[in-house]
C-alpha cells in the first residue's frame, strides 16, 4: 500500500504520491524503484494521475506501465479513453494474490475548465467505505468538485480527518503551488511516522483549468532518480539521452517539471483571457488563433498589439506581427519586428525561419538569409526545418553538395 493525496477546488487540482514500495512475494519494503505520479497533457484536457496500492507484479513495473499506458493516449482522445487504459491493468492485477491485490488510481483533470476527480480502483470508490477484499475488476467512479475537497487513497487510517480539512482550507484560497506542495508534503511525511508503508519523501503535482502544471520532489536528497515519462517513446529517449550527456548515465534526478497545454478552440483562448488578462502569452497566443484558424486579420493584429501594449519586446508578438505586417507587404515594418525579435531573444527558433525566408524572398538577400540560418542552426540543432530551409537556400546558392548534407539532417531531425 503507499498514500496519495490529491486536493481539488475548482480551478486547481493538486496530488502527492510517496515512493514506497510493498514486494509482495518477499514482504519487504523499499523506496525510489519507482514514481507513482505521472502528469500529461491532451489537446482538450489535463491531468494528474497516481496509484496506490500494487507497486510491481513478476511482470511489469507499475510505473513505467502507467507512464507507457498515458503515452499511447492519442491527442484527440477524450478523458474516457484514458479510464479505459487505466482498466486494462486488470490484466496484470491477476498475477497478485488477494488481499495484497486492491489497486487504486487517483486521476485529477480538467477538461476544457472544469474539474473532474475519478477513482479507478477495485476497492475504493469516491465517497464510499472501502473494502477489505478487491473486487475481480476496476471499476471508475468520478466527482466534480465545486468546492474545495481532499481526497486520500491507500493507507487512509494515516492521514486524521483535521488534516484534510485543513488542506481543503488551505486549497480554497487557490494558494501558489509551492505553498500547496509543501503543506501536502508535510501532511506525507506525518503519516509516515505513523505507518511503516509510506515513505517520508514524496513527489507533489498539480494541473490548473488554465492548462499549466507542474511538479517537485520533496525528500529525495541526492539520490539520483529519473522516472519514466509520459512521452512518446522517442521523445523519452531523447530526453533520457541528453541528460545522461550533461550528468553522466543514470546521475540525473528529476527535481522539477512543467506542462502547458494549449487547445485550438474559442472556449479554451476565452479561458485563458478571463483568467489571465495581463499576461501577454494569453493575447499573442489568442492572435495566433485568430490568424491560423479563424483568418481573421485584423482581430490577430489586435491581440499582438495588446501583448506588445502589455510587453514592447514580447518576442512571439513581434514575429508574428511581422509575419502579418509581410503578407499585407509592409516588408519595412515587417523587417524591423523581426530585428527587434531577434534582439531581445537572438536566433529563436520560430523568428529565425520566419525572418530567413523573409530575407531570401522579400528581400532578395540570400547571404543574410544563409548566415542566420547557421547561427540559428547553432543554437537549434534539432530544428528539422531550419536544416530544411538552409539546405533549399545553399542548393539555390549553386553549392549542390553541401545542400544534400543540409538536407539529409533534415530528414534525420524530422
Amino acid at each position: 500500500m503507499t498514500l496519495n493525496i490529491t486536493v481539488a477546488n475548482p480551478r486547481s487540482i493538486f496530488q502527492s504520491a510517496d515512493y514506497r514500495l510493498l514486494d509482495w512475494p518477499t514482504g519487504q519494503l523499499t523506496d525510489f524503484d519507482t514514481q507513482k505520479v505521472v502528469l500529461t497533457n491532451n489537446f482538450r484536457w489535463t491531468v494528474t494521475i497516481c496509484f496506490a496500492g500494487v507497486g510491481r507484479t513478476h511482470r511489469i513495473d507499475v510505473g513505467a506501465w502507467l507512464a507507457e499506458r498515458v503515452a499511447a493516449i492519442q491527442p484527440e482522445d477524450p478523458l474516457e479513453r484514458l479510464f479505459e487504459e487505466l482498466q486494462t491493468a486488470d490484466e496484470w492485477l491477476a498475477d497478485v494474490p488477494s488481499p495484497k491485490n486492491r489497486h487504486s488510481f487517483s486521476v485529477g483533470a480538467f477538461v476544457g475548465g472544469r474539474p473532474i476527480f475519478a477513482l479507478v480502483s477495485n476497492f475504493e470508490a469516491v465517497n464510499a467505505p472501502s473494502l477489505s477484499t478487491a473486487r475481480s475488476r476496476l471499476s471508475v467512479s468520478v466527482l466534480r468538485p465545486v468546492i474545495a475537497t481532499t481526497f486520500v487513497s491507500g493507507d487512509v487510517t494515516a492521514v486524521h480527518r483535521g488534516e484534510r480539512r485543513r488542506l481543503s482550507k488551505l486549497a480554497a484560497r487557490d494558494p501558489d503551488p509551492q505553498r500547496m506542495y509543501e503543506a501536502m508534503a508535510s501532511l506525507n511525511r506525518s503519516a509516515s511516522e505513523r505507518s511503516q508503508v509510506i515513505s517520508p519523501a514524496c513527489f507533489t503535482t498539480h494541473v490548473r483549468l488554465t492548462g499549466e502544471g507542474g511538479g517537485t520532489v520533496h525528500g529525495l536528497g541526492n539520490r539520483p532518480f529519473m522516472p519514466e515519462f509520459a512521452f512518446p517513446p522517442q521523445a523519452r529517449e531523447t530526453i533520457r539521452r541528453l541528460l545522461d550527456q550533461q550528468f553522466g548515465p543514470g546521475r540525473a534526478q528529476l527535481r522539477q517539471m512543467a506542462s502547458m497545454r494549449s487547445e485550438p478552440t474559442e472556449e479554451y483562448h476565452h479561458l485563458q483571457l478571463r483568467e489571465k488578462p495581463v499576461d501577454p502569452n494569453t493575447h499573442s497566443n489568442y492572435g495566433a488563433f485568430l490568424k491560423d484558424k479563424r483568418g481573421d486579420d485584423a482581430g490577430a493584429q489586435r491581440a499582438y498589439a495588446k501583448a506588445l501594449e502589455l510587453d514592447q519586446n514580447h518576442v512571439n508578438a513581434l514575429g508574428n506581427l511581422g509575419n502579418l505586417r509581410w503578407e499585407q507587404g509592409d516588408n519595412g515594418e515587417a523587417e524591423a519586428l523581426y530585428r527587434r525579435a531577434l534582439a531581445r531573444k537572438p536566433y529563436n527558433e520560430n523568428v529565425t525561419f520566419n525572418f530567413a525566408r523573409f530575407l531570401a524572398t522579400a528581400k532578395n538577400d540570400p547571404v543574410e538569409a544563409l548566415a542566420l540560418l547557421r547561427d540559428g542552426i547553432a543554437d537549434n540543432p534539432d530544428s528539422g526545418r531550419l536544416h530544411l530551409l538552409l539546405g533549399e537556400l545553399t542548393l539555390q546558392h549553386g553549392d549542390a553538395s553541401q545542400a544534400v548534407h543540409n538536407l539529409r539532417l533534415a530528414r534525420e531531425k524530422g
